[in-house]
C-alpha cells in the first residue's frame, strides 16, 4: 500500500492509482470520524475544501470565479489536514477524467456531515446543487436513452438503489480494492441522497440552482417504478430509494417553475391516468408515493395546472377509468385513486373552476357516490386513510358552486336568548353545493359501519365549523341533522355517542335547539323503551345521558323535552320496571342484558331529578302520579339509590313530611347488611336538614327515634363484634356511628323546637345508654381505673415527684388524642398509638363536643390550634390563676397515693385547691380558644356519662391519661360564664353527683381534681338546694345515718368496703337516698343537735355519721366564696350564698 498511497504534495500530480493525496488524507478522515475518535470540525474543514475545489474546476479553474471569498469558523484551524490542503490543494486542477471521481467523494463526505448533525449552514453550497443536478440529469439521460419501457424501469432501478459496501481487501497485482470500486455502483443514490439532503435544508433556494430537466427527468423514472410491473426479485431493492425519490420530488414542488415543469411532461399526465386504468399493475407502496408526488404537486397551486390537465382530458379520462374498475377495485384502493386524482379540482378551484366544471360534466358526483358504496361495507383501520381522504373531499366540494345558497329566517319555535342567525357577518367557507353534501347524508343513512359512520359525522361537523352559518343552511335545506337523527339508532354505540355530542355543540356553542332533531330522537326513545327497537337500550342509555346534561345546562330545553312528553313517558316505565322488581323481589343472577337495562333504569332516573331540578311544575306532577311509593322500591339498590334519593329530596321541597316519613322508615327497616343504604339515606337527610320545613317534618316523622334505634341496633359493634358488623369493620361503622350524630347535632341546633323537644323527652339519656353499649365503652373501667391510679401516684413520687405534682403535667392534650383516633398514621411509634376501643372513644367524644356546641369538624380543627397558643401564653404569664390549680390547659389532673397520704398533705393539697378555685383572673387568656358558646347541654350530659367508662384492659396507664385530657377539656369549657350558665341550666350539676360520687369523695383518684373544678365552678354559678344537699350527703356525715344506723348496724368492715368502691357508696346503699329516708326520725336513739362539723365522733360514742371531710368543707368555702376579691371595694358574690336554715326541707 506503500505506492499506491505516495503522493506529491507539492505538484499534486496524481499518484500511482490515480487518485489525489486528499483522497487518502480523507479517508483517514472519515474513518476517524466513523470510528468516534475524531472531532467534527476536521470533517467539515474538509468539506468546505473540497467544495471550494469542485467550485474552481466547475468555473474553469480561476480563482475569483467565484466572486467572492468563502470562509469558515471553526474552532481551531490547526488540523494536519487542514493545513496540507491550504497549501497546496486549493490551486491544484484536476484532470478532467477524475472530476467525477472527486465530486462522489465530496457527495460522501456531505452525506456524513448531515448525518452525523454537523451544521452546514455557513457553507457556499450553491455549486454542489448545480453539480449535483447536472450530473443527475445527464446521468439519467444517457442510461434511458431510447431504451424500451421495460428496460428504462430496470435501468433506474440498478441507478438509484443502493449497494452494501464490502470488506476493504488488496488484490495481488496492487489494484484498487473492491471499497473503492464499490462508490461508482452507487453514483444514482449518492445523487439521490443528496439532492434529498439539500432541498431539504434550503427547499426554495436549491431548487432554484437545479438544472431545468431534473423535475421532468425524475418525473420520468417515477412513471416508469410506478406503471410498469416489475419481478419480485427485481424489487427487493427498490425500498433504498423509493422513499428518498418521493422526498426530493415532493420538495421539488415548493417552486412553481419546477411545478410547471413537471406538469408540461407528458409522463405526469401519463402517470395520473395510468394510476386509475392500471391499478393491479402497480405495487402498493409506489401507488401511495405517487399519490404523494400528485398531491404535492396540487397543492403548488399554480395556474400551468388547469391547462396542462385539459389538454389531455384527464378529468373525464380518469372518471371512465374508475367507473371501469368500480367492481374490481378494493374500496379502500378507489378512494385512494379518487382523492388523489380530483385533488387538483380542489386545489385549483380558486384559481379556476374549470376542472370542476369538468367533473360535474362527466358525472363525476355518480362516481363519488359508487365509491362510498363500496366503502360502506367496512374498511379497516389500517386501510381507513383513504377513506378519510376521500370524505375530505367531498366536504370540500360542499362548498363548490356557482350561487350562494339562500334561506329564509323563520324561526316559530323557542329558542335561547343568545340565538342569533346573520349569514352576512359569519366567516369562513359557505356552503354552496347541496349534491356534495346528499353524498354524505346518504352514505350514513346507508352504512352501518362504525369507522365508517363515525368518520361522516366528523366530516359534517367539519363543515359547521368552518362557518356557524353552515349548520343553519343545511339543516333548513336538506335537515342535517334530522335526517342523521332519524337513523342513527341503527348504528353502533360509538356513532350514537358521536350524533349527541353534535347535537349539544349545536345547542351549547351554536345557541340554537333542533326541535325537530330532538322530536325525532324523542319518537326512536319511546320505541327503544317498550322493546319496539332492537338494540335499543344503548341507544336509549345513549341519548338520555345526552339529554341529562342538556337538561343540567338548559331550563328551556328541558322544557320542550318535558312539554313533548318525556317526562311521562320515563315515570311510566320506571312504574313498570319497579312493579317488576318488586314482584322479582331482587333476586337473581345477573347477565350482560341485566347491566344494560340497570344503566337504562339508572338514566331514566337520572332524567327525571334533572327534570324536577329546573320546574316545580314538574316536581308536582311527579308526586301527583303517585310515583313515591314506587321510587321507595328503588332504594335498595345501590346503582339506583342515588339518583332516586335526589328525586326524592326534590319532592322534600313540596311535601316534607313525606320524605321524612319514608326516609326514616326505610333506615329503621333497614337490615345490618344494609350500611351502604343507611349511610346514603342519612347523608340525604343530613342535606335536607338545611331547609327549616325539613327540621319540624324530621321532628314529627319521629327521627329522633329511628336515628337512636339505628345506634341501639349497633350494640356491641366497637368491641365484640358479630359476624355482621365484623365484617364492615370498625371504621365503617364509627363513620355510621358519626353522620348519624352529626344528623342528630344537625336537627337539635338548626331548630329550637327540636332542641327543646330532644331535651325534654330525655333522648339525651337514651343517646347515652344506647353509646355505653357500643363495646368501646368498658362498664368496669372505672374501679380498675382506680386501682391503676394509685400505681400511678406511686411512679410518680419515685420519681421524686412531690404530692402536688402531676406525673403526667407534660401528657397530651385532647385534641392530640382526637388527632391521633382520626388520622392513626400520623402517629411515629407504636407506643403512641391508641387501642381500637379508645380510638372508638375518643372520636365519639369529640363529636359529641361538637354537637354541645353546634360546631363543624372544619372549626373544631381550626380552634385546636388556638387551644394550642393559649395554653403556651398562660404558662408564661405564671400567673396564680385557674391555671395553676390543674396543671395549665388541658393538662392531666394531680394524682395522689389515696392511702399513705397524712392529714397535713391532704389540707395542704385542698388549700391549694381552694385557692385556685376561688382566685379569679382578671385577664381571660382563653378568650380565643373558648369563644364557641355551648348551645346543647344535654350533650355534655352525655359525655359527662360517657367518661368514666373510658377505659382498655390494654393499656390503663394511657386510658388515665385520656380521661384526663377530657375532664380538663370539660373544665376549660365551663370557664366562661355564659357557658356556666347555659350548663347549670341543663342539669349537669346533678349528672356530675351522680356518676363522679366515688371520685368526688377520693382526693388522689386522677379525676378527682378536674371533677372538683367543674362542680365548683357550676355550683358557684347557680346549685339547687336538691343538688346542694346530695353533695353534702356524699359521705353520709353527720346525721344522715341515723335512720339506716337505727335500723341496721354497719359492719365493722364497711368502712374498708367504703374505700374500696369506685362510686364511694356502700353495697346495700342505693347511689341517691330519697328526702323521706334522709329526714326519717330515727327508732332506737335521738341525737342531740348540738355538734360540731370538724369533731369526729366515734360509732361508738354517736350514732351520727363522720364530719364533713376536708377536701368538701373547702370546696363549699369555694362555692359560696366571693367571684372577685377586692379588700377595699365591694366583692362580687356568688350567685348562690345563702343557706335555708329552717329544719325542714332543703336546709
Amino acid at each position: 500500500m506503500g505506492d499506491v498511497e505516495s503522493i506529491n504534495k507539492k505538484t499534486g500530480e496524481l499518484s500511482a492509482s490515480g487518485e489525489l493525496a486528499i483522497s487518502l488524507d480523507l479517508k483517514e478522515v472519515v474513518e476517524s470520524v466513523e470510528g468516534g475518535v475524531g472531532p467534527q470540525a476536521p470533517l467539515l474543514l474538509a468539506l468546505e475544501e473540497m467544495v471550494e475545489k469542485l467550485d474552481m474546476q466547475t468555473h474553469g479553474g480561476s480563482d475569483d470565479s467565484s466572486g467572492q471569498t468563502h470562509t469558515h469558523t471553526t474552532p481551531e484551524h490547526t488540523h494536519t489536514l487542514g493545513k496540507s490542503m491550504d497549501q497546496t490543494l486549493i490551486h491544484t486542477t484536476l484532470p478532467p477524467d477524475h472530476r467525477e471521481e472527486y465530486f462522489f467523494r465530496a457527495l460522501s463526505v456531505f452525506i456524513q456531515v448531515c448525518e452525523s448533525g454537523g451544521g452546514t449552514e455557513d457553507l457556499d453550497l450553491k455549486g454542489l446543487v448545480a453539480l449535483t443536478g447536472d450530473i443527475m440529469v445527464s446521468n439519467l439521460h444517457e442510461r434511458l436513452a431510447e431504451k424500451p419501457a421495460e428496460e428504462a424501469r430496470y435501468e433506474v432501478q440498478q441507478y438509484f438503489q443502493k449497494r452494501e459496501k464490502r470488506d476493504s481487501t488488496e488484490n495481488t497485482d496492487g489494484s484498487v480494492s473492491d471499497n473503492q470500486t464499490m462508490q461508482a455502483d452507487n453514483k444514482g443514490w449518492l445523487l439521490l441522497k443528496t439532492l434529498s439532503l439539500l432541498t431539504a435544508t434550503d427547499s426554495t433556494d436549491s431548487v432554484l440552482l437545479l438544472k431545468p430537466g431534473l423535475p421532468a427527468a425524475l418525473v420520468k423514472c417515477l412513471y416508469l417504478l410506478v406503471c410498469l410491473p416489475t419481478k419480485k426479485e427485481q424489487a427487493l431493492g427498490e425500498e433504498t430509494f423509493e422513499e428518498l425519490l418521493t422526498q426530493v420530488l415532493v420538495q421539488l414542488c415548493s417552486c412553481s417553475s419546477s411545478v410547471k415543469e413537471m406538469m408540461e411532461t407528458p409522463e405526469l399526465q401519463c402517470l395520473i391516468i395510468s394510476l386509475t386504468s392500471l391499478h393491479d399493475q402497480t405495487s402498493t407502496t409506489w401507488r401511495h408515493q405517487a399519490s404523494r408526488v400528485l398531491r404535492a404537486a396540487s397543492a403548488a397551486k399554480t395556474t400551468y395546472t388547469i391547462p396542462c390537465l385539459q389538454a389531455k382530458n384527464c378529468v373525464r379520462i380518469c372518471i371512465q377509468n374508475l367507473q371501469q374498475i368500480i367492481d374490481r377495485a378494493p374500496g379502500p384502493v378507489l378512494a385512494e385513486l379518487a382523492a388523489t386524482v380530483f385533488s387538483f379540482i380542489i386545489d385549483s378551484y380558486q384559481l379556476n373552476p374549470a376542472l370542476f366544471i369538468e367533473f360535474e360534466n362527466n358525472d363525476g358526483y355518480i362516481l363519488l357516490q359508487a365509491i362510498l358504496y363500496r366503502c360502506e361495507e367496512g374498511v379497516s383501520v389500517d386501510e381507513f386513510k383513504p377513506v378519510e381522504d376521500l370524505l375530505a373531499l367531498l366536504a370540500s366540494l360542499c362548498l363548490f358552486g356557482r350561487s350562494e345558497l339562500k334561506v329564509a329566517l323563520c324561526v316559530t319555535n323557542p329558542q335561547p336568548t343568545g340565538f342569533k342567525f346573520d349569514p352576512s357577518v359569519s366567516t369562513g367557507p359557505a356552503v354552496k353545493n347541496l349534491s356534495a353534501f346528499r353524498l354524505l347524508q346518504g352514505s350514513f343513512q346507508r352504512s352501518e359501519d362504525s369507522l365508517f359512520c363515525s368518520q361522516i359525522l366528523s366530516t359534517i361537523r367539519t363543515v359547521w365549523l368552518w362557518n356557524t352559518a353552515n349548520f343553519f343552511l343545511l339543516e333548513w335545506t336538506v335537515q342535517s341533522l334530522t335526517q342523521v337523527a332519524q337513523c342513527v339508532w341503527k348504528k353502533p354505540p360509538a356513532v350514537h355517542r358521536l350524533f349527541f355530542s353534535m347535537l349539544e355543540m349545536v345547542v351549547f356553542q351554536l345557541k340554537y335547539i333542533p326541535h325537530e332533531a330532538v322530536r325525532a330522537v324523542q319518537v326512536v326513545l319511546k320505541q327503544a323503551l317498550v322493546g319496539a327497537v332492537a338494540g335499543g337500550s344503548a341507544f336509549a342509555v345513549t341519548a338520555l345521558g345526552s339529554f341529562h346534561r342538556l337538561i343540567v345546562r338548559s331550563c328551556l330545553l328541558a322544557e320542550v323535552l318535558s312539554n313533548g312528553g318525556l317526562l311521562e313517558l320515563l315515570l311510566e316505565e320506571l312504574r313498570r320496571r319497579a312493579k317488576i322488581i318488586r314482584k322479582s323481589g331482587g333476586a337473581g343472577s345477573r347477565s350482560a342484558e341485566d347491566d344494560s337495562e340497570r344503566s337504562l333504569t339508572t338514566s331514566m332516573l337520572r332524567v327525571v331529578a334533572a327534570f324536577m331540578l329546573h320546574s316545580i311544575k314538574n316536581t308536582v306532577s311527579v308526586r301527583d302520579l303517585g310515583m313515591v311509593p314506587y321510587l321507595k322500591i328503588f332504594l335498595d339498590e345501590g346503582q339506583y339509590r342515588g339518583p332516586t334519593l335526589s328525586i326524592l329530596e326534590q319532592l322534600a321541597e313540596i311535601n316534607p313530611d313525606e320524605f321524612m316519613s319514608t326516609a326514616i322508615g326505610v333506615l329503621c327497616s333497614s337490615t345490618e347488611h344494609e350500611l351502604h343504604l343507611k349511610h346514603d339515606l342519612l347523608q340525604s337527610i343530613l342535606k335536607l336538614l338545611e331547609n327549616p320545613n325539613c327540621c319540624g317534618a324530621f321532628r314529627r316523622a319521629r327521627g329522633f327515634t329511628g336515628l337512636l334505634s339505628l345506634v341501639v341496633d349497633m350494640e356491641g359493634a366497637l368491641g365484640d363484634p358479630g359476624v355482621v358488623w365484623g365484617a364492615v369493620g370498625q371504621q365503617g361503622v364509627l363513620d355510621l356511628l358519626l353522620l348519624t350524630l352529626q344528623t342528630l347535632a344537625l336537627a337539635v341546633n338548626l331548630d329550637p323546637v327540636n332542641s327543646h323537644h330532644f331535651q325534654a323527652e330525655g333522648y339525651y339519656e337514651k343517646l347515652a345508654e344506647a353509646l355505653l353499649q357500643l363495646g368501646c365503652f368498658q362498664a368496669q373501667g372505672q374501679e380498675q381505673l382506680e386501682v391503676h391510679a394509685e400505681r400511678i401516684v406511686s411512679i410518680g413520687l419515685a420519681k421524686g415527684c412531690s404530692v402536688m405534682e402531676d406525673p403526667f403535667s407534660d401528657g397530651r392534650k385532647f385534641y392530640h388524642f382526637v388527632e391521633l383516633s382520626g388520622n392513626p398514621q400520623l402517629t411515629p411509634t407504636l407506643e403512641s398509638q391508641l387501642p381500637p376501643s379508645l380510638q372508638a372513644c375518643v372520636r365519639l367524644i369529640s363529636y359529641l363536643d361538637q354537637f354541645a356546641t353546634g360546631s363543624s369538624a372544619a372549626l373544631m380543627v381550626g380552634h385546636v390550634g388556638d387551644e394550642r397558643e393559649a395554653v403556651g401564653e398562660e404558662r408564661e404569664a405564671g400567673g396564680e390563676g385557674e391555671s395553676q390549680g390543674r396543671g395549665g390547659q388541658g393538662e392531666m389532673p394531680q394524682t395522689l397515693q389515696p392511702t399513705t397520704h397524712t392529714q397535713q398533705e391532704l389540707q395542704k393539697r385542698s388549700r391549694h385547691s381552694v385557692h385556685s378555685v376561688s382566685t379569679v383572673c382578671s385577664e381571660n387568656n382563653y378568650s380565643v380558644t373558648f369563644d364557641l358558646i355551648i348551645l346543647h347541654p344535654g350533650a355534655v350530659r352525655v359525655i359527662l356519662t360517657l367518661l368514666p367508662h373510658v377505659f382498655t384492659a390494654e393499656d390503663p396507664q394511657l386510658s388515665v391519661e385520656v380521661q384526663s385530657s377530657i375532664a380538663h377539656h370539660l373544665q376549660l369549657m365551663v370557664k366562661s360564664e355564659r357557658n356556666r350558665q347555659i350548663i347549670c341550666e341543663g342539669g349537669v350539676v346533678s349528672t356530675l353527683l351522680t356518676n363522679f360520687q366515688g371520685i368526688l369523695l377520693r382526693p388522689e383518684h386522677p379525676l378527682h381534681q378536674p371533677i372538683t373544678r367543674i362542680l365548683e365552678k357550676l355550683a358557684s354559678n347557680s346549685i339547687s338546694p336538691k343538688d346542694l344537699r346530695c353533695f353534702l350527703c356524699l359521705s353520709n356525715p353527720l346525721m344522715c345515718q341515723v335512720t339506716k344506723m337505727s335500723i341496721t348496724p354497719p359492719a365493722p368492715e364497711s368502712q374498708t368496703q367504703y374505700t374500696s368502691l369506685s362510686n364511694g357508696h356502700r353495697p346495700e346503699e342505693p347511689e341517691s337516698s330519697t328526702d323521706d329516708e334522709f329526714f326519717a326520725r330515727p327508732t332506737t336513739k335521738t341525737l342531740k343537735r348540738s355538734f360540731s362539723l370538724l369533731r369526729c365522733m366515734t360509732p361508738v360514742a354517736s350514732a351520727a355519721g363522720q364530719p364533713l371531710p376536708l377536701h368538701q368543707i373547702i370546696s363549699l368555702v369555694s362555692m359560696t366564696s366571693p367571684r372577685s376579691f377586692q379588700p377595699h371595694r365591694v366583692s362580687t358574690s356568688p350567685a348562690f350564698v345563702e343557706f335555708d336554715m329552717s329544719e325542714s326541707g332543703y336546709g
